[in-house]
């Protein structure tokens, strides 16, 4: 009986024991860990160790948001210490973010260091493009800094790939620039020397706007003839009938001044179609302008002109001394008259359709008269301008020109053709449009037909055969000579 009662006594004390231990455990893995609580103190600075104000410090998971004073100081207050993302946001700013732990000691400091911004830089005007010379370029460009604000003066760097340096500020106004592609780069530099650039592609012509004969490259003139049809008879007793479509300048190539006309003649039911080039090799010394050498070009088609030329004709003339064509070309003298000889070599070249090509040289002697008259308002396609006749003649050759300060030739008289009525052209288009010409476009002149006895050019010239050779050729070039715009 009383090992039985032992036995139950040590099963019983047993059970218990389990029974505290269970109860043990259960609490244990119930009741919360204690939290502890801490101030968190940020310092939030630059890359330089300046401070940073009014920035909005925030945490996540989420405690409050604190700003920075004037000395970049903020403090988180009885915040549970564990692990936080910790971000700055400001205005116009990116967010930052790095990763801190509360000191539970509330002894610690944290420093956030956020890197300083780079600028902005960017160019206003222009916007790249071919500039007919540095007189008519103004550069302007802006920039920027998230610290800095608004950069101006020696901030803002202009630079050339050909020329370096060339200004400094919001706009700048160059006076010397080589001709030629230039990278145009604006490079905007923050108080921390950090920069930013932009690039445009200029190029730069030499354009000289007080020049009565501009020639640059790039250069383009378009004509009209006031009276574009016409018509004569020749020295065959036939009516020719002339009809002009265009007369066109350009200077593309350096120093080479290239007219081109195109028109058709109709002579007893037969239409031809001609286009005629005339490439001028000018230069300019002692600021009188000059042509070295002339390249003329024919080409013509019976009928329709497409496809190739069924006859085409070149002419190559060099001038000894070189060829006076404007005085003084900044300030034409008025009132002026100067007469010189020239030594003329003249290489023809032709493409005969039976005898393939031939080639001719003459030598010859000519001399010049170069006149101008007084400054005179002249109308071209409905615009006035301010202009001065030059007068030129050589060999029967007759021109009357009207010059214009900063765009050239506006107006010109010739007789090539009729004797009684001089044909007539004028300046429709350009693209000096910076200067006087601007708006030239306008309603279209009437093109009544003008009639009139052959004449001019011819009597210098043997008769112009009737039938096609080399003769004829030779005869009508000498006449087209005199229709080229020089």
């Amino acid at each position: 009986m009383e090992k039985k009662y032992m036995k139950y006594s040590v099963y019983t004390l047993f059970l218990a024991l389990l029974i505290v231990i269970s109860a043990c455990d259960s609490k244990n893995s119930t009741e919360p860990e204690e939290k502890q609580y801490t101030n968190m103190k940020v310092l939030v600075t630059d890359e330089a160790g300046r401070p940073i104000s009014n920035g909005v410090l925030y945490t996540v998971p989420q405690t409050a948001e604190v700003t920075t004073d004037s000395e970049g100081w903020a403090t988180f207050e009885n915040i549970v210490v564990r692990d936080y993302s910790l971000s700055l946001r400001r205005s116009g700013f990116p967010t930052y973010t790095i990763t801190v732990t509360p000191d539970p000691e509330n002894s610690g400091e944290v420093l956030f260091t956020v890197d300083s911004e780079e600028p902005n830089a960017s160019i206003t005007a222009p916007t790249s493009g071919k500039f007919m010379s540095v007189e008519n370029i103004v550069f302007t460009g802006l920039g920027s800094d998230l610290e800095d604000g608004e950069l101006s003066g020696d901030s803002l760097v202009w630079r050339s790939s050909i020329d370096g340096e060339i200004g400094r500020g919001s706009e700048i106004r160059p006076t010397s620039m080589t001709i030629g592609e230039h990278n145009i780069t604006l490079t905007a530099y923050d108080s921390d020397q950090k920069k930013d650039e932009k690039t445009i592609v200029v190029t730069i012509s030499d354009y000289a706007p007080d020049s009565y004969f501009p020639f640059f490259r790039n250069a383009e003139w378009d004509f009209e003839h006031i009276e574009p049809r016409f018509s004569f008879r020749n020295e065959n007793g036939s009516l020719e009938l002339w009809e002009i479509f265009s007369l066109h300048v350009d200077i593309l190539d350096g120093n080479v001044r290239t007219s081109t006309i195109s028109y058709r003649v109709t002579t007893g039911g037969r239409v031809k179609n001609y286009d005629y080039k005339i490439s001028d090799h000018i230069f300019l010394e002692n600021n009188n302008v000059y042509v070295s050498k002339t390249v003329e070009e024919i080409k013509i088609w019976d009928g329709n002109p497409y496809g190739d030329p069924d006859e085409e004709l070149m002419l190559t003339t060099e001038y000894s001394p070189a060829f006076l064509i404007v005085p003084s070309v900044n300030d034409i003298p008025e009132n002026y008259s100067e007469t010189k000889s020239y030594a003329l070599s003249v290489l023809w070249t032709y493409n005969d359709r039976i005898f393939g090509d031939q080639e001719k040289t003459e030598h010859y002697s000519r001399d010049a008269l170069l006149t101008t008259g007084t400054k005179e308002t002249v109308t071209a396609y409905y615009k006035d301008f301010d202009a001065i006749p030059v007068y030129l003649s050589m060999d029967g050759m007759i021109r009357n020109w009207y010059l214009s300060q900063g765009v050239g030739l506006v107006y010109l008289e010739y007789n090539s053709f009729v004797e009684d009525l001089p044909p007539k052209a004028h300046l429709v288009d350009t693209n000096l449009s910076v200067n006087a010409a601007k708006g030239l476009s306008a309603a279209k002149p009437s093109q009544s037909l003008m009639t009139g006895s052959f004449g001019g050019r011819t009597l210098n010239i043997d008769n112009v055969p009737a039938e096609d050779s080399l003769e004829r050729f030779e005869a009508l070039i000498d006449v087209f000579r005199s229709t080229a715009i020089r």
